[in-house]
């Protein structure tokens, strides 16, 4: 049951921690509760507990970036090299079926390639980018919805 919420979860931080950045409208003077390191190490841990797939942890990286806990953010890049496909999908874990997912881990590999200047980084990227601009086959077009589960009366 958590790991069907991990999504919500991550979004839903990530939402709130844009909202309280922007939460002055006119006439109002809002400003965000107090934020110390303790509670960011918190946050931190509970999301590096949750994140597992392509999508989580680029958005995890991203959240790296943006608090500039660069030591964190490379860890996290060059583990999703170790997990980069051959057609340049990052971060891959599990299903092959992510397609777009993978995408999210795009501005960490470059923040990684900016912040170090190694070149696997920006290789990857450039796999990444290769892979999300490649344009699909006819058969491959076609959306399959899963199967409906069945769920038998006890």
């Amino acid at each position: 049951m958590i790991a069907e919420h991990k999504h919500d979860f991550i979004l839903l931080l990530s939402v709130l921690c844009f909202s309280l950045s922007s939460l002055k409208s006119a006439g109002q003077n809002v400003s965000p509760p107090p934020c110390d390191d303790q509670i960011v190490e918190k946050v931190k841990t509970a999301m590096l507990c949750m994140q597992r797939y392509s999508w989580e942890h680029g958005t995890a990286m991203q959240g790296m970036l943006e608090i500039g806990d660069t030591s964190n953010l490379i860890i996290m890049a060059r583990e999703s090299l170790q997990r980069m496909k051959p057609d340049g999908r990052l971060s891959m874990v599990g299903s092959d079926k992510n397609i777009a997912d993978p995408g999210v881990n795009g501005s960490g590999i470059l923040a990684a390639y900016k912040i170090t200047a190694d070149e696997k980084f920006k290789n990857a990227a450039l796999a990444q980018y290769a892979y999300l601009k490649m344009q699909a086959k006819p058969p491959d077009l076609i959306v399959q919805e899963p199967p409906p589960k069945v769920r038998p009366f006890s």
